[in-house]
C-alpha cells in the first residue's frame, strides 16, 4: 500500500484460523481489532492522522528487528476475523482492470541499465583518474630520491624494491585506518539515507573475513601499483624533458569528445521537439553510451585542450606573467592536464546526475500539480461510492472498459460537463469546454462496434441511453481523452453507473475470481491531497487497491537506492579529486622550484612569478572545466528532455554547479602560488 512516497506492507490475519507459525519479529499474533506495527509505522501513527486509515485497529505492540529489513520499513500485522474479510478471506486472482491501470509504468530495463552504467562509469572514472594521477605524481615526486640512491651506489633492483616497500607500507597504513573508521562510517550510512535506504548497522558490521579479504586486495593492488610506477631512475628530470622535446599537435584527441557532445546535443533537440504530454523517446542506452563516450573523450582531449589554451594565452596576452604561465601550461600539456582531469570528470558527473535525479523523482512521486487518483468501482462496497464522492471534494470521472465482438477494446468515460471541464483546467490548462449535459460524444460523432458493446453492459443499465443526444467530442477534450484510450464521453452524473457496478468479484467454474465489470472511479485532486484522498478510500474500502498517477514507492525505492550509491560515489569522488588536486599542486610546486629560482636570479619580481603561477593554473583549468560543464549540462538535459518524464530542467541546481565549479577553479588558481620560493636556494641550483 503506498503511503506518500513510502510502501506499507499490511498483513491481515485471522489468529483463530488454525495454528499458524509466528513470523520473525513477532511473539504473538494480533487479536481481532489489534495491530502490531513496526517502529517507523508506530511513529507515523502518532504524527499523521491519515495513516490511521491505512492500519485501522488498536496498536498493541511493535514488530522486532528480526522481522524487518530496515529501521524505516513500514510493516503492520492486523487481526481480522475471516468473516470480516472480503469473501471470507478468499483472494481475487484476477482484478481484470489492467487495461485501465492509470498508475505510472515502471521504469524500463533500458532506464535501469542506463542508471547502472551511469553509476559504474561516471562515478568510477573520477576514482580511476585519482589513482592514475596519484600514482604518476607520487612516482614523479620520489624520482629525486631514487636518483640520490643511485648516485650513492644502490643497484636499480634495490631502488625498485624500496619503492615497492613504500607502496606496501602506505597501503597497509591506509588499510588499518579504514578498518578503524569503518564502524563509524557503517553506523552513519546505515542510519542515514545516503544510499537511498536504511538498514540495521549490525547486518553490515565488520567481520574478520571482510577485513582479511580487503587487506589482501589492498596489498595486492599496492604491489601492482608499485610495479607500474617504478620508472627508470638513471635520467634526471631535465634530461627526460630534453629527450621528449616540444609537444606535438594531436587534434584527433578532440574527435571522441566532439562526437559525444554532438550526440547529446542532438538528443536534447529531439527531446525539445517532443510534444508536451507525449511519451519519451526511448534513448536510454544511446543516451548512456553518449555520456560515457563524452567522459572518455574528455580524458583523451584534455591535454590538447590545455595546450590550445596555453598557446592562446601565451600568444595573445600582453601581460608578461600571463605569457609565461600560458607557455608553461602548453609546454607540458599531459602533465598539466593531470591537475584538471579529476575535477573535470567530477563536474561532468554532477551535471548529468542533476537531470537524472530530477527525472527519477517523477517515476515514484507525482510530478504534476493535480494528480488523478483511481480505484476500482467493484472494490467499493454499496453506499461507499456516494460516501466517497461526498468526502472528497474533487471532480469525478468514471471509466468503463470492455471488449467488443471483434476483440477490440473500448473505454467509455462518464462525467458531468463541469467535472470534465474542471479536470481539463487542472491537467491541460484549458479554460472552457463546449459541452452540453445529456450527450454521448465520440470522435467523429459516430459510435463504433466496440463502444456499442460496452454500452450494452450492465454498468449502463440504469441510463436511458436512447434519450441521450449524440455528437462529436470537442477539440479541446478529444485529444486529451483519445490519447488516454477513451472512445466516448457521456455527459451525465456518474452516480447511476457507480451504483450499477456489482461489488466484489465473481467465482468462475475453474475456481478463479475476477471482477465482472472493468470500471474505475477517478478523482483529480491537488498533489498535496493525494495521501488524504487515499486515506478516504481506505476508510470506506479497507481492501481496495487505489492508485495515483506517478505514485510508485516500489520503483521509487529501487531508484532511490541507485541514486544513493551514485551520490555516495560522488562524495567519494569529490574527496579523491581533492586529494588528487592537492597532490598535483604539490608536485607542480616541486617541479617549478628550479625554474622559479632561475627567474629570481634573472631579476624577475616575486609578485610576477606568483602571477605566472596563477596564469598557468588558470590556463590549465579553464578549458577542461568549461567543456566538462557543457558536457554535464547536455547530459542532464538529454536525460530529461529525450528520455525522461520531467521536461523542466533544474536550473537552480545547474546554477549551483556552475558557481561551485567556478569557485573551485578560482580557489585552485589563488592557492597555486603558495609554493613559490621567497629567496634563492644555492643548493637547489647545484642539483642536476
Amino acid at each position: 500500500m503506498p503511503f506518500e512516497n513510502r510502501l506499507l506492507l499490511r498483513i491481515d490475519v485471522d489468529p483463530l484460523d488454525g495454528e499458524l507459525p509466528l513470523p520473525p519479529g513477532l511473539d504473538r499474533w494480533p487479536a481481532p481489532g489489534e495491530v502490531l506495527l513496526s517502529p517507523a509505522a508506530m511513529d507515523l501513527l502518532d504524527e499523521d492522522p491519515a495513516f490511521r486509515a491505512y492500519v485501522p485497529g488498536t496498536a498493541v505492540g511493535t514488530v522486532g528487528e528480526a522481522g524487518l529489513r530496515g529501521p524505516d520499513e513500514l510493516v503492520a500485522y492486523r487481526g481480522v476475523r475471516s468473516d470480516d474479510q472480503p469473501r471470507g478471506g478468499l483472494a481475487a486472482t484476477d482484478a481484470s482492470n489492467g487495461a485501465m491501470d492509470l498508475d505510472t509504468a515502471p521504469p524500463s530495463a533500458g532506464q535501469i541499465a542506463a542508471l547502472t552504467l551511469l553509476m559504474a562509469g561516471l562515478v568510477g572514472l573520477p576514482v580511476v583518474a585519482f589513482l592514475v594521477v596519484a600514482a604518476r605524481l607520487s612516482a614523479a615526486a620520489r624520482r629525486s630520491r631514487w636518483t640520490v640512491l643511485r648516485f650513492l651506489g644502490a643497484p636499480e633492483k634495490l631502488v625498485r624494491r624500496i619503492n615497492g616497500v613504500e607502496n606496501v607500507v602506505l597501503a597497509a597504513v591506509g588499510w588499518v585506518a579504514a578498518l578503524a573508521v569503518y564502524p563509524v562510517v557503517n553506523t552513519w550510512s546505515a542510519g542515514s539515507h545516503v544510499l537511498g535506504t536504511t538498514w540495521f548497522a549490525k547486518d553490515t558490521a565488520l567481520t574478520p573475513a571482510l577485513a582479511g579479504i580487503s587487506g589482501i586486495v589492498v596489498l595486492t593492488l599496492a604491489v601492482l601499483a608499485g610495479a607500474r610506477t617504478s620508472l627508470p631512475v638513471g635520467a634526471t628530470r631535465a634530461a627526460a624533458r630534453q629527450h621528449e622535446g616540444a609537444p606535438r599537435r594531436a587534434s584527433w584527441r578532440l574527435l571522441p569528445l566532439a562526437t559525444g557532445i554532438v550526440s547529446l546535443g542532438g538528443q536534447v533537440l529531439a527531446g525539445v521537439a517532443r510534444e508536451p504530454g507525449s511519451m519519451p523517446v526511448k534513448l536510454d542506452l544511446v543516451m548512456s553510451g553518449a555520456i560515457l563516450v563524452t567522459a572518455v573523450g574528455l580524458i583523451i582531449a584534455l591535454p590538447e585542450l590545455v595546450r590550445w589554451t596555453g598557446v592562446f594565452v601565451a600568444r595573445r596576452s600582453t601581460n608578461l606573467a600571463a605569457r609565461i604561465g600560458g607557455a608553461r601550461a602548453a609546454f607540458e600539456p599531459r602533465a598539466s592536464s593531470g591537475l584538471v582531469i579529476g575535477l573535470a570528470l567530477l563536474v561532468m558527473a554532477v551535471g548529468v546526475t542533476i537531470g537524472q535525479t530530477r527525472d527519477a523523482r517523477a517515476v515514484s512521486e507525482p510530478a504534476a500539480d493535480y494528480v488523478p487518483v483511481s480505484v476500482s468501482v467493484s472494490e467499493l462496497p454499496d453506499g461507499a461510492r456516494a460516501q466517497l464522492r461526498k468526502s472528497v471534494a474533487a471532480p469525478v470521472l468514471v471509466l468503463v472498459a470492455g471488449d467488443g465482438a471483434t476483440g477490440s477494446t473500448a473505454t467509455i468515460a462518464v462525467a458531468t460537463c463541469g467535472s470534465v471541464e474542471e479536470m481539463l483546467r487542472t491537467i491541460t490548462s484549458a479554460q472552457r469546454l463546449d459541452c452540453e449535459p445529456g450527450e454521448t460524444l465520440t470522435p467523429g460523432g459516430r459510435i463504433d462496434a466496440a463502444t456499442a458493446a460496452v454500452l450494452d453492459s450492465s454498468a449502463f443499465a440504469a441510463l436511458d441511453l436512447a434519450s441521450l443526444a449524440t455528437g462529436a467530442l470537442p477539440d479541446e477534450v478529444a485529444s486529451f481523452l483519445v490519447e488516454g484510450g477513451v472512445s466516448a464521453l457521456i455527459t451525465v452524473d456518474p452516480q447511476p453507473v457507480l451504483d450499477s457496478v456489482r461489488y466484489g468479484p465473481t467465482t468462475e467454474t475453474d475456481g478463479s475470481t475476477l471482477y465482472s465489470e472493468d470500471a474505475l472511479m477517478v478523482l483529480t485532486v491537488p498533489r498535496a491531497e493525494v495521501t488524504a484522498t487515499l486515506a478516504s478510500i481506505y476508510r470506506v474500502a479497507p481492501y481496495s487497491q487505489p492508485s495515483a498517477v506517478g505514485l510508485d514507492p516500489a520503483s521509487g525505492q529501487n531508484i532511490a537506492m541507485i541514486d544513493g550509491f551514485i551520490q555516495l560515489g560522488l562524495i567519494l569522488a569529490t574527496a579523491m579529486t581533492a586529494l588528487a588536486l592537492a597532490t598535483a599542486l604539490a608536485d607542480r610546486s616541486v617541479g617549478r622550484l628550479r625554474p622559479d629560482h632561475e627567474l629570481l636570479i634573472m631579476g624577475m619580481p616575486l609578485a610576477m612569478i606568483r602571477r605566472a603561477h596563477r596564469w598557468e593554473v588558470a590556463s590549465t583549468l579553464v578549458s577542461g572545466t568549461a567543456v566538462a560543464l557543457v558536457a554535464g549540462i547536455f547530459g542532464g538535459l538529454a536525460w530529461q528532455y529525450a528520455g525522461g518524464l520531467v521536461r523542466t530542467p533544474d536550473w537552480s541546481a545547474t546554477a549551483m554547479l556552475v558557481a561551485a565549479s567556478t569557485g573551485a577553479a578560482a580557489l585552485l588558481t589563488c592557492t597555486s602560488s603558495v609554493g613559490v620560493p621567497r629567496e634563492i636556494d644555492s643548493e637547489l641550483l647545484r642539483t642536476p
